[in-house]
């Protein structure tokens, strides 16, 4: 990561090894994470934001992912994402890392939303199968 080029962002859907990715390569070039997930407790606070903070963590992760449709899923993440993106966006942009790399790193950082709003590259993570999603959210659930 040059100069020119201290930030970067990765997202992806979840359980896809976002944070995982961040740190190991914020280890390797001495850079910072910042992660959508650490504003959730301000954002939460908000009332224009407290719907979309508590979205995911009002649901039975098994019983949401097994019996929403894939498309109803997809609108979820997106209506998601958007509702937070506001507040998202206005951290990213006005992080001060101290001349550190900066990775920001969420599911909330849509592809369509980073490429409108941010002046910097990033990646989407795809990950696995909604079977090896439930067998990894069984060993260590966040919720």
């Amino acid at each position: 990561m040059n100069e020119a080029n201290k930030r970067f962002f990765i997202t992806g859907i979840p359980t896809s090894g976002k944070s995982y990715l961040a740190k190991k390569l914020a280890d390797k070039i001495g850079g910072v994470v910042v992660s959508t997930d650490d504003m959730r407790e301000v954002m939460s606070k908000d009332p224009k934001y407290r719907k979309w903070t508590n979205f995911y963590l009002d649901k039975d992760e098994k019983e949401y992912y097994t019996n929403t449709c894939p498309e109803d899923l997809w609108k979820n993440l997106v209506d998601h994402s958007e509702g937070l993106w506001p507040f998202i966006l206005e951290k990213i942009l006005s992080h001060n890392s101290g001349g550190r790399p900066v990775i920001f790193e969420g599911v909330n950082i849509l592809p369509h939303l980073a490429k409108r709003d941010l002046p910097f590259d990033g990646i989407v993570l795809i990950g696995k199968s909604r079977n090896d999603v439930f067998d990894r959210v069984k060993k260590d659930h966040r919720w």
